[in-house]
């Protein structure tokens, strides 16, 4: 009678998470062929066209061209183009279509919010967990960014991967558990170097 309990507790609770997911993929999906011309348009332009010579020049991803500057060194120094180098494999395949670098920030962001539910779920109870998960999944900044044509989504991704793949390794004190860890926070620093300030907890 328990165990049977148990179990449909555990259905519920994994209904209400893919709900939460669901929800928050069909927000962000809403309109994803418009231009990328809205709030930030010179930074998503740029992860458009870095994306776009990744795939006419070359998959060197520490060489990220922009087009600004003519027939002078087109290479431009930055933070790791990571999403503008999964993007220009999506082109590859698909053709050069800017969407696709919103659909590559909304694939992230997802897994995000798995995260965040698990990072949250290891100190607090579930409902709280899926209440915090509920409003990290539809605050309005975070929809915005989280389809936007930017490396925001992939830095928020690494960011809460790191957080609860450390916090996991402290309770359970696996080795490989701290490689993914280190793996994360260094592709946090990657993907935006101010990100270091998470270093201190």
């Amino acid at each position: 009678m328990f165990e049977e309990r148990e179990e449909k507790y555990k259905s519920r609770k994994r209904l209400w998470l893919l709900l939460i997911i669901a929800g928050a993929a069909l927000l962000r999906l809403y309109k994803i062929n418009s231009p990328i011309l809205d709030l930030y348009p010179i930074r998503q332009e740029m992860c458009a066209m870095i994306a776009r010579n990744f795939l006419y020049n070359g998959f060197n991803l520490l060489k990220p061209r922009l087009d600004w500057f003519g027939s002078m060194n087109p290479v431009w120094s930055m933070e790791l183009p990571l999403i503008s180098y999964l993007t220009s494999l999506l082109y590859k395949f698909f053709g050069v279509r800017e969407f696709l670098g919103r659909v590559v920030a909304i694939i992230f962001s997802l897994g995000s919010i798995l995260l965040y539910y698990h990072f949250v779920r290891l100190f607090f109870k579930e409902k709280v967990a899926l209440l915090a998960t509920f409003f990290f999944s539809f605050t309005p900044f975070n929809v915005y960014f989280s389809r936007a044509f930017m490396p925001e989504s992939l830095m928020i991704f690494f960011s809460v991967g790191m957080l609860y793949y450390f916090c996991l390794w402290l309770k359970k004190q696996n080795i490989y558990i701290l490689l993914l860890a280190s793996l994360l926070s260094s592709l946090c620093l990657l993907s935006k170097p101010f990100t270091v300030f998470l270093w201190i907890p």
